[in-house]
């Protein structure tokens, strides 16, 4: 899967169309375990998948290979908030859009589900 933005754009919302409605999708938690050091020109593929909603936030992980062998893998945890009102009064939102919900169903199955 590609980065979140692109993954979500394939998955037939852009992030542009969030944030034009005031909605933004904050990571509030990020670990990376390292299993092997990566250096300046390692060719590496990024895997990701976006996991079960736990409360508020939408977890995503993510694993980085060079080659067959998993060099690092990341947590990373999202939440949406409202921000239309102005950042000082954004809001933390519990249920998700519509669109964003079918957006990250569809990232649930994986690759290879159609965008409508």
């Amino acid at each position: 899967m590609p980065f979140r933005s692109e993954a979500l754009q394939e998955a037939g919302l852009s992030y542009a169309a969030l944030s034009q409605r005031g909605l933004e999708l904050p990571v509030v938690h990020l670990s990376i375990q390292y299993r092997q050091s990566l250096l300046h020109g390692d060719r590496v593929e990024l895997r990701s998948w976006v996991l079960p909603r736990q409360g508020v936030k939408l977890p995503w992980h993510s694993q980085f290979l060079r080659g067959d062998v998993v060099a690092a893998e990341a947590s990373v945890d999202l939440v949406l908030v409202d921000l239309s009102a102005g950042a000082e009064q954004r809001r933390l939102l519990r249920r998700l859009p519509d669109d964003l919900g079918a957006a990250v169903a569809r990232l649930q199955q994986g690759p290879n589900t159609p965008t409508p």
